[in-house]
């Protein structure tokens, strides 16, 4: 059985810093019956559950389906922590949000969504807010393929066993090969290959596991914790289909 938790994303996107009322439904779909079970493989279990993911009413409604009805104010709020690419100037990291409008510091580009669901009302570059994220997530990527290096000031608290054991101001630095933080006269470097579960805390923070610790490391500019995510992904997406 796969169960659908249809609205449950739009209460707390990533890009939104805490919770917003919504209406939530659980649907629960049969996968395959007691009768086949036996015979089903990994490929085709697999398939099943991405067209179940595919035709959810989360990933359908930012793709901007007219159907599906989602109201809630200042519906553009956050999504500055993840778009970052003006698409009429190209600049990065210049993009503000005000109510339902989505703009530009660098020029006069502005887009406004939608009051029912997340279309946008003018269509000169997206139809949609998906189509926006598709954009951003591809433009980032063709950064990340030019060897882009990532830099912050930050602060990390370091835990071992759920433990707080340390704490102290850093700079991080993300190339395609690792992250890198200071520590004292020390630098500290963790492999992205080797990182099993990398997450973002609260939006403007991130975590890096180790088989020992855990740091969680807040950036100085919090909506940029985004990048580093974005980053991770891409290498192992990229590291996969080797």
């Amino acid at each position: 059985y796969f169960v659908d938790t249809c609205g449950a994303y739009l209460t707390a996107p990533k890009w939104n810093k805490g919770f917003k009322r919504g209406r939530v439904d659980a649907n629960i779909i049969e996968l395959f019956s007691e009768d086949n079970y036996d015979n089903v493989t990994l490929d085709e279990i697999k398939s099943k559950i991405d067209e179940c993911f595919k035709n959810s009413y989360d990933f359908n409604y930012v793709k901007g389906h007219d159907n599906y009805v989602y109201k809630k104010k200042n519906k553009a709020e956050g999504l500055e922590n993840v778009i970052r690419f003006c698409p009429k100037c190209n600049s990065f990291e210049t993009i503000q949000t005000k109510d339902h409008q989505i703009y530009c510091e660098s020029c006069d580009f502005s887009l406004t969504l939608n009051k029912k669901n997340y279309n946008f009302i003018e269509k000169d570059y997206f139809n949609n807010l998906g189509e926006y994220l598709d954009f951003n997530e591809n433009k980032f990527n063709e950064l990340i393929d030019n060897d882009l290096v990532l830099e912050d000031d930050a602060f990390v608290s370091e835990y071992e066993d759920v433990k707080l054991v340390d704490e102290y101001q850093t700079h991080v630095i993300m190339n395609k090969n690792e992250i890198s933080i200071t520590k004292d006269d020390k630098t500290l470097l963790f492999d992205l290959n080797k990182i099993i579960n990398f997450s973002i805390t609260l939006g403007d923070s991130f975590e890096i596991p180790t088989s020992t610790n855990i740091y969680h490391i807040k950036l100085s500019d919090g909506k940029r914790a985004i990048n580093y995510w974005n980053y991770i992904n891409r290498i192992k997406e990229k590291n996969e289909n080797k």
